[in-house]
């Protein structure tokens, strides 16, 4: 408490002077901005993307689970679907799995090593290079379907669905 407050008691609190006040609206708006700075990562949302040529015009979050997952490799057209996959521990990579999954790449890898011993699918083909590379390779591959931050996207890509973070 500082000098000039009142202490006349009121349930047990005291009374600020108006200068007290001002420092705890200031105290909480500092605060809020705080809150509000911590909660946004900086990071665009994650979007599954496909060729602008591919006659799917959206996919249900349950539709990219099964293609990413090996699950079935066709989209609900019936045109074959061909996941590909950003390369090592790509920040986007990791954002996706978590947003579309709840998983961390360690549980990803994990799956598709018992599926892999298993036989029954291949996980995602791995594209080399960086973020020009996946794009470039999203867009010249028949069927592909990929995953990039949203913002500014190439126009020859089409966006199936948005993941929030």
């Amino acid at each position: 408490m500082e000098e000039g407050d009142s202490v006349l008691p009121f349930r047990g609190f005291p009374v600020l002077s108006m200068d007290g006040v001002m420092n705890m609206k200031a105290l909480f708006l500092a605060l809020l901005v705080l809150l509000a700075l911590g909660a946004s990562s900086g990071h665009a949302e994650i979007v599954v993307v496909a060729g602008a040529d591919n006659e799917t015009r959206a996919l249900s979050r349950e539709d990219v689970i099964n293609i990413f997952m090996g699950r079935y490799r066709r989209f609900p057209n019936g045109q074959e679907a061909v996941p590909l996959e950003r390369e090592g521990d790509a920040p986007e990579r990791r954002r996706f799995y978590q947003s579309l999954l709840n998983k961390r790449l360690e549980e990803i890898h994990a799956y598709w090593a018992r599926l892999r011993f298993s036989g029954r699918t291949e996980p995602p083909r791995v594209i080399p290079g960086g973020r020009d590379a996946y794009l470039r390779a999203i867009t010249e591959t028949p069927g592909a379907i990929g995953y990039v931050e949203g913002g500014d996207l190439p126009r020859d890509l089409r966006v199936l669905l948005s993941l929030p973070e």
